[in-house]
Order: C-alpha cells, then structure tokens, then sequence
C-alpha cells in the first residue's frame, strides 16, 4: 500500500501543475487478484479502486477493471486505446502479480 500512496503522491503533483495544459486526460486502471492457480491477493482491487478515484479527482477519464480475465482486459485495453486518441496524457496502472 505504501508504493500506491507513493505513486498517488507522485502522480498527483504533476498533473495538478499541468492540468490547465492537458485537457484530455485518460487513464486504465487494473487491480487483478482473484486468481485460479495462485494464491488469491487481498490488495490489488483496493489499491487499483483508490487509484482510480485519485484519477478521477484530477480530471482523468477511467476506464477500470477489477479481476478481469483475458477476454476483458483485452476488452478494456481495446477500450483504451480508443479514448487515448487525441489525449494529452494516458497513464496505465496495474496492481496484482505480473501481465
């Protein structure tokens, strides 16, 4: 939880100094944890939502997903992919174990 508030904080400065600049703003948000062959984390959907609301409280359009499987995140990143044109800034977070 510690390198989530990290990352807010760090995240957070920037974009509050440059928010008059970049009008579109989007972001994709992923915290996966619930998984079949490994053992489940508590943490990755808490830290993806706080994430997600710090986002959207600095002007970022989300799209977000909690424990998606393939097909969805596919699905979400298609959908990204298409708000990121034309934005000023995307970012992409993902909590959980490795993509």
């Amino acid at each position: 939880m510690r390198s989530v508030i990290a990352l807010m904080s760090a995240l957070a400065l920037p974009v509050s100094v440059d928010s008059a600049k970049a009008a579109k703003r989007v972001a994709f948000v992923v915290g996966n944890g619930a998984y079949k062959n490994v053992t489940q984390l508590p943490n990755p959907s808490i830290d993806a939502k706080a994430m997600a609301s710090v986002l959207r409280n600095v002007g970022f359009e989300v799209v977000e997903g909690i424990n998606l499987t393939r097909d969805k995140m596919t699905e979400r990143l298609l959908e990204f992919g298409k708000k990121t044109q034309g934005a000023d800034v995307a970012v992409f977070f993902y909590a959980g174990h490795g993509l």
